[in-house]
């Protein structure tokens, strides 16, 4: 296993011994438009620190690295380009995988971990904070962008650049991409009014190009002080979406739609907070315009609000819709789980009916994992592929065995 860096060391500390509970209220008041005291039942009462725990304590770390610190074997889960926003993603994925893993085990000579649903619900969540923290960058990029994007007419980094903004290594400390987003959310309006008078156009950045020059600028930051914004509060953020009147634009419902866009029906939906940073930047001047047409103040957040609010929102995506049963009973049937799942089946399995305790993808990703092995050897014996999911069966066929 690889050493683990000093800028790895600061998250883990971070995750293990941060007094704030990282989605521990169990998302209560998921859907902010409805009356702040109801109260939508969560399937998650995931812990990262927990999470983490699991990670290295089950071995995961001997195969899979975290931001290029742990094994080499497999993908490393923080660069990984498997994407999934939602925890039905994340469990088709291990679902689709967990042949392969289990052979890799195998060959590398590692005992098989065994995790109860509360450690698989405390690892889905850290692998979520893994996926929307998205630390990771092209720093060259982001030296290249810096000079494209001409923020260095107004900024300087290690002395060179222009004098008019803040020296850019002082943000360098900061690893936490959603101070970088609160800090320049905050500042956008006098880097509008300076970059107008300066006759430089306002920058609009895609895909990741904001994580890679938040990557280069903490790269070439100099000081071995470096600071992590405690993981968001998303009960908190519940709360400040409300407070701060971004619910008069924007719907968190996946059916509705309001001023602004819907942030469940993004597309593509950001994957990280730099992402998400970049969004809000390259819409931030129709926004104004628009918040002063309604009347509408426009909020100034500090950067525990920023991360609160933040991790409410990435929750909501992470959560997912409901499926559709009618979908997952054709999925159900297409991928022939209904040759074992069934009354009277000739294998050990229970009948459909008796799997509605497997309500979310984490209870269906730990089912999974503890008997897994033993189904692929009875769909090997009967000549059966181990069935592999596209985006969203999984929450259909969830959906259909709630509904049977």
């Amino acid at each position: 296993m690889n050493k683990i860096s000093n800028y790895t060391y600061y998250l883990l500390i971070l995750m293990i011994f941060s007094s704030v509970n990282y989605y521990k209220f169990s998302a209560q008041n998921l859907h902010a438009e409805e009356s702040e005291k109801s109260t939508v039942k969560s399937f998650y009462s995931g812990d990262i620190k927990k999470g983490w725990s699991v990670f290295f304590r089950k071995q995961c770390i001997q195969c899979h690295s975290i931001w290029g610190e742990g094994g080499a074997g497999s993908p490393d889960l923080g660069k990984t380009s498997a994407y999934f926003v939602s925890s039905s993603q994340l469990a088709e994925i291990l679902w689709n995988h967990a042949p392969n893993m289990w052979a890799k085990m195998n060959e590398m000579g590692v005992p098989f971990p065994t995790v109860n649903e509360q450690e698989m619900s405390d690892l889905f969540m850290f692998l979520f904070f893994i996926r929307y923290m998205g630390i990771a960058g092209n720093s060259e990029n982001g030296k290249v962008l810096l000079h494209e994007k001409r923020c260095v007419e107004c900024h300087n980094i290690n002395g060179f650049g222009g004098r008019v903004g803040p020296e850019l290594t002082r943000w360098g400390n900061y690893l936490n991409p959603v101070v970088w987003l609160q800090m320049m959310w905050n500042a956008q309006p006098k880097m509008k009014q300076e970059m107008d008078a300066r006759g430089i156009s306002f920058p609009v950045f895609k895909g990741n190009d904001l994580g890679d020059i938040i990557y280069y600028i903490v790269t070439v930051t100099s000081s071995e002080k470096k600071f992590f914004l405690s993981p968001g509060d998303g009960e908190n953020g519940r709360k400040l979406f409300i407070q701060k009147g971004c619910i008069k634009c924007h719907s968190l419902r996946s059916s509705d739609d309001g001023i602004g866009p819907n942030l469940l029906n993004l597309s593509p939906y950001p994957k990280s907070i730099a992402e998400f940073g970049m969004m809000m930047w390259n819409h931030s001047p129709k926004m104004w315009n628009k918040m002063r047409e309604k009347g509408i103040e426009r909020p100034v957040f500090s950067g525990k609000e920023m991360a609160d609010i933040a991790t409410y929102v990435f929750y909501q995506k992470f959560i997912g819709d409901t499926g559709n049963p009618l979908k997952g009973r054709r999925v159900f049937e297409d991928k022939r789980c209904i040759v074992c799942h069934k009354a009277n089946s000739e294998v050990n399995a229970p009948d459909v009916r008796q799997l509605k305790k497997l309500v979310s993808p984490v209870s269906f990703a730990f089912a999974m994992w503890s008997h897994g092995r033993d189904m692929l050897v009875n769909m090997e014996s009967m000549g059966i592929d181990w069935p592999i999911f596209k985006e969203g069966e999984m929450k259909d066929l969830i959906e259909y065995i709630k509904n049977e």
